[in-house]
């Protein structure tokens, strides 16, 4: 897993861990990918703006009012981005375990 480096406290107070990589880059909370040049979330909980690979942007992505199709909370919005990229990736072999992985690299533990 990567290392515990910042916890954070949304506004509807939901609290989530972020996780730095041994590369020094941050790992996404939506894919694990650690690509991130700074947390996905500041201090205060609000979203650094960012934009993963896997399409999802902090700040906008994870905001009820940006669009009518997110809901009312930050973690629910990651977990229907997460779910959307594994349904895609699910017949792609080699990028479906390269999400595995990096999501195990954030806690996320899926069967296979």
């Amino acid at each position: 897993m990567g290392k515990i480096i910042k916890d954070v406290t949304f506004r509807n107070g939901e609290k989530a861990t972020m996780f730095k990589h041994a590369n020094g880059y941050w790992h996404c909370p939506v894919c694990g990918s650690p690509e991130l040049g700074s947390p996905a979330y500041l201090e205060d909980g609000s979203g650094s703006f960012q934009i993963c690979s896997c399409g999802f942007e902090f700040g906008f992505d994870d905001e009820p009012s940006a669009s009518g199709t997110k809901i009312d909370s930050v973690i629910g919005n990651w977990e229907v981005k997460r779910h959307r990229k594994l349904q895609y990736l699910s017949s792609k072999s080699d990028q479906y375990k390269e999400l595995l992985t990096n999501l195990r690299c954030i806690g996320i533990e899926l069967s296979t």
